[in-house]
């Protein structure tokens, strides 16, 4: 066994539920599409290393991917610095976008490394810098377009931000390097860590949010018996326990969310859906989750979520057209 690998499996028998997948053969044509922004973080080290330690770990964790699951080519997804994020920020209103992030503080290697991996010209992997979206909606794009062209085995996603788990196509573990398939149109999927896969997956987050992009979700809900009640994970988890595809799961939290924001929850619905859907088309369109989410358009919950994302799309529209406006002043 190669050294690297039996690192892998111990820090593996450590930290996973479950043993390594055997290494597969390589599969002719297949792309491993890896999270930089995580990457980043996760190879920097501690205040000890030195940058060029970092970067030797940094390929040398990428080489393992790529091998664990069969794939001949990288591609690291990064969010440029000047990204516009897809304009999540112009569409939270509830909370700031990534407030949370302010003054974080990052590993003291984070800066050199990201700078390293955006400029990397070798064959171990090729940068991609997003600046219409984040790395996070790159790979949901990536991996919809393998899809839609009959190519779904040919492109692994590699990330342990759990955002990713929304879409289909295959998953490799960042601890584990266990491969996990997720067809398309999946609704409800669990895997070997019992983690949940699918637009289930999705819709919880709609309602438990996300603390990490700082994305509030439902914090309260009202409860049958008239008293408010905080909403976590556990709750979000029970409430859509019983769902078996997006329109029942639609119909549990349009009603979550009428019974806190009343006639404005369609709005408010909409802001959420957003922020945390993953964009997969070529314009990072705020309205693509529209086109993905398998809802009965003919009901009356419909078209208030409908109206309520078109408002916000108003919205974006009027304030870039202002940002537009005071820079031609300037």
């Amino acid at each position: 066994m190669e050294p690297w690998l039996a690192a892998a499996v111990q820090a593996a028998s450590a930290e996973a539920p479950m043993p390594l997948t055997v290494m597969p053969d390589v599969v002719k044509g297949r792309v491993l599409s890896l999270d930089g922004d995580y990457l980043a973080y996760f190879m920097a080290g501690n205040d000890d290393t030195d940058i060029g330690t970092a970067r030797r770990n940094a390929l040398r964790r990428i080489i393992q991917f790529k091998e664990m699951c069969g794939a001949e080519k990288c591609i690291l997804n990064l969010t440029a610095s000047g990204s516009n994020k897809a304009l999540r920020y112009l569409i939270a209103t509830v909370r700031p976008y990534q407030d949370n992030r302010d003054g974080a503080t990052r590993p003291k290697n984070w800066a050199a490394l990201r700078d390293y991996l955006e400029s990397y010209d070798g064959d171990v992997f090729k940068p991609n810098i997003w600046t219409d979206r984040e790395a996070d909606d790159g790979m949901a794009l990536l991996q919809w377009h393998y899809h839609k062209r009959g190519q779904a085995h040919l492109i692994v996603s590699c990330t342990r931000d759990k955002d990713m788990r929304q879409y289909g196509g295959l998953h490799l573990g960042w601890i584990d390097f266990v491969l996990v398939e997720v067809p398309w149109g999946t609704f409800r999927q669990y895997d070997h860590a019992d983690l949940l896969y699918g637009h289930c997956w999705f819709w919880e987050q709609c309602l438990q949010g996300d603390s990490v992009d700082g994305i509030p979700g439902l914090p309260r809900y009202m409860k049958p018996n008239g008293k408010t009640g905080l909403m976590g994970a556990k709750t979000a988890a029970k409430c859509l326990a019983a769902a078996t595809c997006d329109e029942e799961a639609f119909q549990v939290v349009a009603v979550l969310y009428g019974g806190t924001y009343l006639g404005l929850w369609g709005e408010m619905l909409a802001e959420q859906l957003m922020l945390l859907w993953l964009r997969r088309d070529a314009k990072a369109d705020p309205l693509n989750f529209l086109e993905h989410l398998d809802l009965d358009k003919t009901t009356d919950n419909y078209k208030d979520l409908h109206d309520g994302a078109l408002t916000i799309v108003a919205r974006i529209k009027a304030s870039l057209a202002e940002v537009a406006r005071l820079e031609a002043m300037a």
